[in-house]
Order: C-alpha cells, then structure tokens, then sequence
C-alpha cells in the first residue's frame, strides 16, 4: 500500500498505462504526413493554465504508453528546440502522423506539443488536416 505521495501518483500513473501497448507491441504505420497545428491567440494564452493544471509525468506516460514515439532535438533551420510525436500504434486513427512544436528550451517544446496533442484530440485529422506535403 503506498504510503507516500509520490508512491500514489505512481501507483496511479501504473493503472492509467493498464491495457495500453506494451514496448514493440502493436507498433506499426509508414508515416503518412504532418499535422501543422497553429494555436489560436486564444490557446496560446491558456497555454500556461494548462501545463500548470497538469501532471507533466502522467501525461507523457499516457501518450508514450498509447504508442506515441516522443523525441526533442535541435532544430538548426529554426534555430529552436523541437519536440515531435509520431503514432505507431495499430489501430489508431493517427498511425503514422506526425505532430510538431517547437521552443527556446527542449522542456517547453515538450509541453507545447503535449498541449497540442491535447486538444488534437484521440483523432488528429478530425481537428486539423494533415499538412500539404510543399509545406513540411
């Protein structure tokens, strides 16, 4: 029985990851392209509610544990720190779509793009097309 704190959000975090794809299970998807989703003014000042309002470890574990490939990199065209996410999952509507966000520090530009996953929703496409390829 856990005792402390961090001993219950892990708890938790473990039965939120219950039933989702195990690491190179049910991985699979060519990439089929981007989704470019540019936040509104609007969005972009609720940004800091919601990365406030959030556990960062739980929803990380939630998207890796659904089968999102999450990387951070530099990015030299942009001279930026870029955060993306590619669904590999079968059976999801994302398989093989990729989501991007970029900032000055490699833990911003994770947060952006957990916030745009977010309000994705579980069907990116629904919300946003994917990109016209002479734009990637």
């Amino acid at each position: 029985m856990a005792t402390t704190k961090k001993e219950r959000d892990l708890e938790n975090t473990k039965r939120s990851w219950e039933g989702k794809p195990r690491l190179g299970e049910e991985s699979a998807g060519g990439f089929r392209g981007f989704i470019n989703y540019d936040l509104s003014d609007a969005q972009k000042a609720a940004f800091p509610d919601w990365i406030e309002s959030q556990d960062f470890g739980d929803v990380l574990g939630w998207y890796v544990a659904d089968g999102c490939i999450l990387s951070v990199k530099m990015d030299a065209k942009s001279n930026a720190f870029m955060a993306s996410a590619t669904q590999k999952r079968v059976g999801s509507p994302n398989t093989g779509l990729a989501v991007t966000a970029r900032a000055a520090k490699p833990l911003l530009a994770l947060e952006r793009l957990l916030y745009i996953l977010a309000l994705l929703g579980d069907d990116w496409e629904k919300t946003q097309p994917v990109a016209n390829p002479d734009r990637w």
